[in-house]
């Protein structure tokens, strides 16, 4: 939501300040922010903790078999 209302800012700012005709936008990622917001968002589940230790139960048998 940061990101649509800074882009809004930037395009009204280049019409009206810069006296544009227009302003082109072509897409692009706002790169690492939806992975970290989606971890913080699973972070805040109840089952996110059990499979955690899944996971890191897995991580040391593996570690343990080489």
């Amino acid at each position: 939501m940061k990101d649509a209302q800074e882009i809004n800012q930037l395009i009204s700012y280049l019409i009206n300040k810069e006296n544009s005709e227009g302003v082109v936008l072509l897409g692009h990622s706002t790169g690492c922010q939806a992975p970290a917001s989606d971890r913080v968002y699973r972070a805040t589940l109840p089952e996110t903790s059990a499979k955690i230790d899944v996971a890191a139960n897995m991580i040391k048998k593996d570690e343990q078999r080489t």
